[in-house]
């Protein structure tokens, strides 16, 4: 038994269109955060502890016990350009 197709009046339309136009902009820290947006911000951080001689997979497991849940391909596409320093190099 199929249900019926919801319908809706120009009226109603109208004015979810006016509620959603009213809408003031959020804060950027109240935006949620893409997996690259993050991996982007923590760019310092995550290049310390590779030239602290951690390894990505290392630096995934330290992310994921602190809430963030990225894989390895995903932190290297938002590492994608991002060279960390040689050991031994200043």
């Amino acid at each position: 038994m199929a249900g019926r197709a919801r319908t809706y009046t120009k009226e109603v339309s109208q004015k979810a269109a006016d509620a959603l136009r009213s809408l003031p902009p959020k804060p950027p820290a109240e935006r949620p955060l893409s997996a690259s947006d993050l991996i982007k911000q923590l760019k310092p951080e995550i290049t310390a502890a590779i030239n602290n001689g951690y390894t990505l997979q290392e630096v995934v497991e330290n992310l994921k016990k602190n809430g963030i849940t990225v894989g390895l391909s995903t932190l290297k596409s938002g590492l994608r350009g991002m060279k960390a320093k040689p050991k031994g190099k200043n």
